[in-house]
């Protein structure tokens, strides 16, 4: 059952059921006039409320993922769903999957394939007789239906949510619905990139801010092992010996110093 575990009261359950609740009354006029039921905007709003809490809870990308993945379940009634990353070398890299998945994958190929028509046309496809699908290049036996839903953001596919092996095979109905999910999915992955860029961009900042002290720092101390440098020479040919003896011993002292300083900076500076 799709719900989000939270350290107080657990997220709502999304199902259909749940959500023909909270639909008006006059909905069950328009159902025995045969009208669709008006669930799509409801549960997106549900889905994107649950993920929202997800994020600002600070799950990470995986937990997001995995409630996606049983929403998928829960709904359609597949036995297993995946969710691919889209590579900028034309491979599928694997998220996360649930439920009986066929075999353990780690990637895929795109060319030429059933996921390629959707990421091409940018739209969901099914095929309840998978040994029938020319595109599906690798054959399954135990494969015997296929939804497969681009992940889209900014028109632009990031990535495909398969739902698999559905008892009687997906419906238009199934690809509907699960068309919100994998917005919801694009969002969470398209956050955690964001999130990583944060990140990343903070570590940056702090390693230039840590460059910056090495730089002012060795400058420093090569100054002043110069200026005491300059005051032993001048020191010996005044034969001023005793003088001499503690300027080198104050160069000597500074210059562990700085040595001890650059080692700590440069511990800092490693990733």
């Amino acid at each position: 059952m799709g719900y989000l575990p939270s350290s107080g009261a657990s997220c709502f359950m999304i199902s259909p059921a749940n959500i023909e609740k909270s639909l008006p009354v006059n909905w069950l006029q328009g159902a025995q006039l045969g009208l669709p039921k008006p669930i799509g905007k409801e549960y997106q709003r549900k889905m994107s409320d649950c993920v929202d809490t997800a994020i600002l809870q600070r799950h990470t990308l995986d937990d997001i993922l995995d409630i996606v993945c049983q929403e998928v379940q829960q709904i359609s009634g597949a036995e297993g769903a995946r969710i691919w990353l889209l590579e900028d070398d034309g491979w599928l890299r694997l998220l996360r999957q649930r439920g009986a998945v066929i075999r353990d994958l780690e990637g895929l190929p795109l060319a030429g394939s059933f996921s390629a028509l959707a990421v091409q046309q940018k739209k969901a496809l099914l095929t309840n007789d998978p040994a029938n699908t020319p595109q599906l290049i690798q054959r399954y036996p135990e494969l015997t239906s296929l939804l497969v839903l681009p992940l889209i953001l900014d028109d632009k596919v990031i990535g495909l949510l398969h739902a698999l092996n559905k008892p009687g095979g997906f419906t238009a109905d199934d690809m509907r619905i699960l068309s919100l999910v994998a917005k919801q999915a694009a969002l969470a992955i398209e956050n955690e990139r964001l999130h990583e860029q944060v990140k990343e961009a903070a570590v940056l900042e702090e390693r230039t801010h840590l460059a910056r002290e090495l730089h002012d720092s060795v400058t420093q101390a090569l100054y002043s092992v110069m200026l005491y440098a300059d005051a032993t020479r001048l020191a010996l040919a005044a034969g001023r010996q005793t003088v001499a003896t503690e300027n080198l011993q104050e160069l000597r002292k500074m210059a562990r110093q700085a040595m001890a300083d650059m080692r700590l900076l440069l511990f800092q500076l490693h990733p």
